[in-house]
């Protein structure tokens, strides 16, 4: 009875050992699979370190490598809701400035469509993310603070995140863009570069001292949500990041607001230094910028030599998470 009780001990410990290895060969495969699209990316983009975690802009032109967006997209996070239970508004109402329930503390997103001043508070953006116009989509980042406006897609929210930052889906074709990318990592839209519309990230007073005649989005969204709350309460003032960045770097603390410019190379301006500083010349992969407040809008105006420079407003730890090259002005 104990020889037979020792050997079932035996065979169950050997079954043990072998399950033990077959899980560990599964899982270095697939760290091999990683570590290998992380290394053919550096092929691609000789001049950069590698690092394991590189998961990050670090080229910055309009064709990105295979190898970098098939990464991208292998690591991808759900984000907690699954596909639209963050509801886009895709048939999106106005109403004139002067019937806007709104403080002047608000802050909204504006921008000018065809002559036509339009503005989005935030206060409802942080429950849907996305505002599908007919030209035009407005999206906004929570978790990374980040507002860009998007020209010639219909978005929905995918449920999922990339460095903290929203991934929207294409409703027609389906394809996955990282809301601060601005490229598609996977789908038949890979590698597609969308094309951004000039926006400003303000109060709701200066915006209006500026466009008295502004439509603003309506709360009449047709869901039953209390836009007077805010549902990241709290994540603002925390360091804390409620998902994994591949990137990081302490020189600014985390949820510092940046000003990101992208040309030839990346740089992020620390806003609150630029609107001390009033007026700066940068030099950044040989271009000059001029870099400026602007008090009509409380927020930071960048020039280049051929005009008006796009930027992305947002937390450092976004930022960096994308650009870890990039170089910072403090």
């Amino acid at each position: 009875m104990r020889r037979r009780l020792r050997r079932d001990h035996l065979i169950l410990a050997a079954a043990t050992i072998a399950i033990v290895m077959i899980v560990a060969v599964i899982w270095a495969t697939q760290a091999k699979m990683r570590l290998n699209a992380v290394r053919s990316y550096e092929r691609s983009t000789p001049e950069v370190p590698w690092h394991p975690m590189i998961n990050v802009v670090t080229e910055q032109v309009s064709v990105y490598p295979g190898s970098y967006l098939t990464f991208i997209a292998r690591n991808l996070m759900p984000g907690g809701p699954a596909k639209d239970e963050i509801p886009s508004i895709d048939r999106p109402s106005y109403v004139l400035a002067g019937k806007a329930d709104l403080e002047p503390a608000d802050t909204i997103i504006g921008i000018d469509v065809q002559g036509v001043p339009m503005a989005y508070p935030l206060r409802i953006m942080r429950w849907h993310e996305v505002v599908n116009d007919e030209e035009f989509s407005v999206t906004y980042c929570p978790l990374t603070d980040s507002a860009i406006v998007y020209r010639g897609k219909e978005f929905g929210v995918s449920g999922l995140v990339y460095n903290s930052n929203l991934v929207m889906y294409d409703r027609k074709t389906g394809s996955l863009y990282p809301q601060m990318l601005g490229i598609a990592a996977d789908g038949p839209d890979k590698g597609l570069r969308l094309e951004r519309v000039h926006s400003t990230v303000t109060s709701w007073g200066l915006w209006k001292a500026q466009h008295p005649n502004s439509l603003v989005l309506s709360d009449a969204t047709g869901h039953d949500y209390n836009y007077s709350e805010d549902p990241y309460a709290g994540y603002v003032s925390s360091p804390r990041l409620w998902f994994p960045a591949a990137a990081t770097d302490e020189t600014l603390p985390s949820k510092a607001t940046v000003i990101g410019i992208e040309r030839k190379g990346a740089l992020a301006v620390l806003k609150t230094s630029a609107i001390s500083a009033g007026e700066q010349e940068y030099d950044l992969g040989g271009e000059s910028l001029h870099i400026s407040y602007d008090p009509y809008y409380d927020t930071i105006k960048v020039t280049g030599i051929d005009g008006p420079v796009d930027t992305v407003e947002a937390y450092w730890f976004a930022w960096y998470a994308y650009h870890p090259d990039t170089e910072v002005l403090r």
